[in-house]
């Protein structure tokens, strides 16, 4: 496609965009990016029950654990972490409290 022809169709899926800010861009970006809008409008799976039931028909279920059998270990806790080091979210709120 040419660069006009990927303008024209990315203004098709985003009404927002300006040709002339589309127009800085390569060949390539812009195929990326019309790429991008193509995926971004196709259908993903909706929390709507029983919609998708038919993709999940043959997966076998895994064996219910027996009544009597010992309960499963609890899984390790990580190691805790030092007040003294940073850490992205303690550093962000010493940023915001100076």
């Amino acid at each position: 496609m040419t660069k006009r022809q990927l303008i024209d169709d990315i203004l098709l899926l985003n009404r927002s965009a300006k040709p002339e800010f589309l127009a800085q861009f390569d060949v390539q970006e812009l195929e990326a990016y019309l790429c991008h809008l193509q995926l971004a409008r196709s259908p993903r799976l909706s929390a709507v029950q029983g919609q998708y039931a038919k993709y999940f028909e043959n997966v076998p279920t895994l064996p219910a654990a027996a009544p009597d059998a010992p309960p499963a270990a609890p899984a390790p806790q990580p190691a805790a972490v030092h007040a003294e080091e940073p850490t992205l979210f303690n550093h962000a709120a010493e940023s915001a409290a100076s």
